[in-house]
């Protein structure tokens, strides 16, 4: 004998609204206290581009240690949950990847940023500022009589995927740099921009290499960034 107006849900149906309620049950915990973000600089101080637009922070640590902590970070959180792995990809992207990434694992961001995302179950990532971007610096660029000579710079597109090893002047610009580059990798320049980011500092176009003191075979890293 049948139920008047009752409807039987089907276990797929009932394993949805599960998974429903689990996501707004979800709680955030916030940062991970054994991985507190560095302290960041006052005033309009920042770095990273998109959705890695964060304050620029402030670390005194030689560049091996910096990358032990951030190592310390993702194999923890990875050995604890493998949406981490996801996280991470995310955070090593460029802008334009970041977006994808985004779209295909479903995650959200909180604020714009990605030190603060939401996961397609409802759980929350944060990930420390130096996870993401290099430390901030401030140079006094000074222009001086320092004899011109010639160096090797090796150029990396922001997720590693394209390298080049090219000879520049030390008195040629930053302008010079993003030039070498999209010509290399047959970029549209009417749809990409370029910055240029060395040890946590942009080289703008007027910058000249040595005033940023690059040394021979120093490492550069490229954003591409959609106009």
């Amino acid at each position: 004998m049948g139920c008047c107006g009752a409807s039987i849900k089907t276990k797929k149906e009932t394993k949805e609204e599960q998974k429903e309620e689990q996501k707004k049950e979800m709680k955030d915990l916030g940062p991970d206290p054994n991985f507190p973000d560095f302290e960041e600089w006052e005033g309009d101080k920042y770095s990273g581009v998109g959705a890695k637009r964060m304050k620029g922070y402030k670390c005194d640590l030689p560049i091996d240690q910096l990358n032990d902590k951030k190592r310390q970070f993702w194999d923890k959180k990875i050995s604890e949950n493998k949406d981490w792995e996801i996280v991470q990809k995310i955070c090593i992207a460029d802008d334009e990847r970041i977006k994808l990434y985004l779209e295909e694992n479903k995650f959200t961001l909180v604020n714009n940023c990605i030190n603060h995302m939401i996961g397609p179950d409802g759980a929350h990532f944060h990930v420390p500022n130096y996870c993401i971007n290099d430390p901030y610096f401030e140079k006094e660029l000074v222009k001086n009589d320092e004899e011109e000579k010639k160096i090797i710079l090796n150029l990396f597109e922001s997720d590693d995927k394209i390298y080049l090893k090219e000879e520049f002047s030390n008195h040629d610009n930053g302008e010079k740099i993003k030039k070498v580059f999209s010509e290399k990798t047959n970029m549209n320049e009417d749809e990409y921009k370029l910055r240029i980011i060395f040890s946590g500092t942009e080289i703008k176009d007027n910058d000249l290499i040595y005033q940023h003191k690059l040394k021979n075979e120093d490492k550069i890293i490229i954003y591409k960034i959609k106009r």
